[in-house]
């Protein structure tokens, strides 16, 4: 988003701007820019906060005297998926029936902290596994499974993440 502004100085003196953003009415601030010069600013929005009821702050300073200003009235900013990476298992894992598989993944959301039970795990093949961060499970029966992370923020960003595992009868074939 492009922020612009007016700002002078009686003496001259060069102006530095700060440019803070709200997702929530001004009850809180994010720092956006820093030191800027010139009266305006292209702000990346890819890792903002989404919310109904944002605002733009402008702080204007010579160094001794200062001023702020607000954005013309709220405005929204869309919600933004969590980001979801999966860290265990790896796509071709082997694993023996009855065998502990340790799943874990890392989410998170720029808008902000997402549940404990985010992401959730399931098999496309028995179902929902348990959810967070991290999961050991022994269930899982034999055959080719494809894993789903799933992370729902609760507000309209949902991210799946996948990996293919088998799960084998014998320790024999889960040998190279």
């Amino acid at each position: 988003m492009t922020v612009s502004w007016t700002a002078s100085d009686p003496d001259g003196d060069p102006l530095f701007t700060n440019i803070q953003y709200s997702p929530d009415g001004g009850t809180s601030w994010v720092m956006l820019a820093q030191n800027v010069t010139g009266t305006s600013a292209v702000i990346s929005t890819t890792n903002t906060p989404g919310g109904i009821g944002a605002l733009v702050r402008v702080w204007v300073s010579d160094g001794l005297h200062s001023a702020a200003d607000l954005s013309d009235g709220p405005f929204t900013v869309p919600n933004l998926a969590p980001s979801l990476e999966i860290a265990s298992p790896v796509t071709g894992t082997t694993a023996v029936l009855a065998e502990t598989v340790h799943f874990a993944a890392t989410v998170s959301d720029p808008d902000g902290p997402l549940a404990a039970d985010q992401p959730v795990w399931s098999s496309h093949i028995d179902g929902k596994l348990g959810a967070g961060e991290s999961l050991g499970y022994a269930g899982l029966t034999g055959g080719v499974h494809i894993i789903s992370a799933v992370a729902d923020d609760g507000a309209g960003g949902v991210v799946t993440a996948t990996r293919t595992i088998t799960v084998v009868y014998s320790p024999v074939l889960a040998l190279p």
